[in-house]
Formats: structure tokens, sequence, C-alpha cells
């Protein structure tokens, strides 16, 4: 659940229910998305 709240904040859904619908995918694949856009957000951030 920790990663699928990560992922309703970076879609920017204000529902956790919102962002469920569209999360039909296994936990290690959430996992490398958030990271993916986790790692781009930080890079972005301290240029």
């Amino acid at each position: 659940m920790k990663y699928l709240e990560q992922v309703r904040a970076l879609l920017g859904h204000s529902r956790i229910d919102i962002t469920q619908i569209y999360a039909n995918i296994r936990p290690p694949q959430l996992e490398r998305a958030v990271s993916f856009f986790e790692e781009k957000a930080i890079k972005i951030l301290t240029e």
C-alpha cells in the first residue's frame, strides 16, 4: 500500500480509490515504476 500512496501523489489523484482503478499491476512492477519517477523527480529538484 505504501507504493500505491506514492503513485497516488505522483499522479495527483485526490483519492486513493481512483489510483486503485489503474493499479492492476504486481507490487514489484509498481515498486519499479515509483522508483523510476522518484529518481527523475529528485534529479529535477536538485539541479
